[in-house]
């Protein structure tokens, strides 16, 4: 079992290890090297990094592999040792998560609020910078290695699960500042604004006032981003269509065409 510290100081070393097609990203574009570079560190900002190796480091392990038989089956097992416990942390985050909305419900303790805004807003961007990592910049940095991924339909389910999950997240930042919320009844309905705010629904029965005004929109475009990986992660799940004209063959010619010049 290796030791928080220790995991820690081997994700700081594969972190010095610049893959080159970010290198080459720098030299073409410095503001999408910067998000790149943005969205990799924070993963240090999760807790995760000291229990679950990051996808950097698995890919760092393969330098020390020549044979292809064999970092195949170094990339499945490790691959598989880190989906089960991402699964692990997801479900830990949202026991968790609503165990501090019945401590919240309990006590009106200014302390508590401010452990929990820190905690959420923390939550928030582990969550935003897990997404942007695997679905936008983890083809580019393995590019070298070939990007691997547990399953297209697991990322489905768990994007569905953290786009629910971050409804709850954002209705605690809510319950820690109920002055904020015009029209709300019990700190209970904050889970009620947080459902139709990003869902962008919006009845106006509730509208927030202050900061909360920010932090609602923060939250609409989190969820109209999730919302759209989501729907793509489905398409790219249907099966092709056969069609009545047989077009569909000439639609993937002139796509293939396109991609050729």
């Amino acid at each position: 079992m290796i030791s928080p510290i220790t995991k820690l100081r081997a994700e700081l070393t594969a972190a010095r290890r610049v893959p080159p097609s970010v290198l080459r990203l720098k030299e073409f574009s410095y503001l999408s090297w910067l998000a790149e570079r943005l969205c990799f560190f924070a993963e240090f900002i999760s807790p995760s990094i000291l229990f679950i190796p990051t996808r950097s480091l698995i890919h760092w392990g393969l330098h020390d592999i020549e044979q292809a038989g064999e970092k195949e089956s170094y990339l499945i097992e490790r691959m598989r040792h880190r989906a089960r416990h991402v699964d692990l942390y997801i479900v830990s985050s949202i026991v968790v998560e609503i165990l501090l909305g019945f401590i919240l419900l309990s006590t009106n303790s200014a302390l508590v609020r401010i452990v929990v805004q820190i905690l959420m807003v923390i939550r928030i961007i582990d969550i935003a910078q897990a997404n942007i990592n695997l679905n936008v910049f983890d083809r580019l940095r393995f590019a070298e290695s070939s990007h691997v991924t547990v399953s297209v339909t697991r990322n489905l389910i768990i994007a569905a699960i953290t786009y629910g999950e971050l409804m709850l997240v954002f209705s605690l930042l809510y319950a820690t500042l109920p002055a904020d919320l015009h029209g709300i009844q019990g700190v209970h309905e904050c889970l009620y604004f947080s459902m139709v705010t990003q869902l962008t629904i919006g009845y106006g029965d509730i509208h927030p006032i202050g900061i909360v005004r920010y932090i609602a929109t923060l939250q609409g475009f989190v969820g109209l981003f999730f919302s759209l990986l989501i729907v793509g992660r489905f398409v790219s799940l249907l099966p092709p269509a056969r069609t009545v004209f047989g077009d569909e063959g000439q639609i993937r010619s002139e796509a293939s065409n396109k991609k050729s010049e």
